[in-house]
């Protein structure tokens, strides 16, 4: 992480094609972040997508993993949602991604 906060910067390893997406706030279900995902241009991008739920508080965990169809995606991934916050519900929770 910087110091304003925010995390550091993503190099990409070439090829890479799956991604981990952390701090994603708790109360986001897995069709809130695919449809955050569609609207960032996502669509038919992916083929796996994994967001692990607590089952004691119904709750997901906070990360997920993304498999794309083609590393340019998972790099574009990287540009839109890295060092971003979702904003279905208010949160001080910045998104981190690594592959």
């Amino acid at each position: 992480s910087s110091s304003d906060g925010r995390p550091a910067a993503v190099t990409w390893p070439a090829g890479a094609t799956t991604a981990m997406l952390r701090n994603i706030p708790n109360r986001y279900t897995v069709e809130e972040l695919v449809a955050e995902m569609l609207a960032h241009g996502f669509e038919g991008r992916f083929d796996f997508f994994y967001l692990p739920i607590d089952f004691h508080t119904k709750r997901s965990r906070g990360y997920a993993f993304i498999n794309f169809r083609a590393s340019e995606d998972a790099e574009r991934f990287v540009g839109a949602f890295h060092g971003q916050r979702l904003t279905r519900y208010t949160t001080q929770k910045i998104m981190e991604v690594s592959p």
